[in-house]
C-alpha cells in the first residue's frame, strides 16, 4: 500500500490515479486529500478505493458542500470547472 507524504498537493489526473485507499483499520471512512489550485476543493479516497471530489464553500455565511462527481468518471479539469462556478456564487 501506497502512503501519501503529503495531504495539500495540486491535484492533476496523474497524481490522483495512485491516490492510496483509506486503510482498513482507520477510524475515518474515507482518506482527505486537498487541491492547492482550489481552496476547499477536496479528493475522498474510500476504503474501497473509490474516489469522489467534494467542495467545501461558503454561501450567504453558511457552509456548504457539494459532491462534484468520482474519479476517473470526471477528468480534474471539468471538477475545477464546476468548484469554480460555485465559489463564483458565495457571497
Amino acid at each position: 500500500m501506497t502512503t501519501i507524504t503529503t495531504k495539500t498537493f495540486k491535484f492533476t489526473n496523474a497524481n490522483l490515479k495512485p491516490l492510496p485507499s483509506n486503510q482498513a483499520n482507520s477510524s475515518s471512512t474515507e482518506l482527505e486529500v486537498s487541491d492547492t489550485e482550489i481552496i476547499g476543493l477536496k479528493c475522498l479516497a474510500g476504503k474501497t478505493g473509490n474516489k469522489r471530489f467534494l467542495l467545501r464553500y461558503k454561501f450567504s455565511g453558511r457552509k456548504c458542500s457539494v459532491t462534484i462527481g468520482r474519479s476517473p468518471d470526471i477528468d480534474i479539469n471539468q471538477v475545477r470547472k464546476v468548484a469554480r462556478k460555485y465559489i463564483k456564487y458565495d457571497c
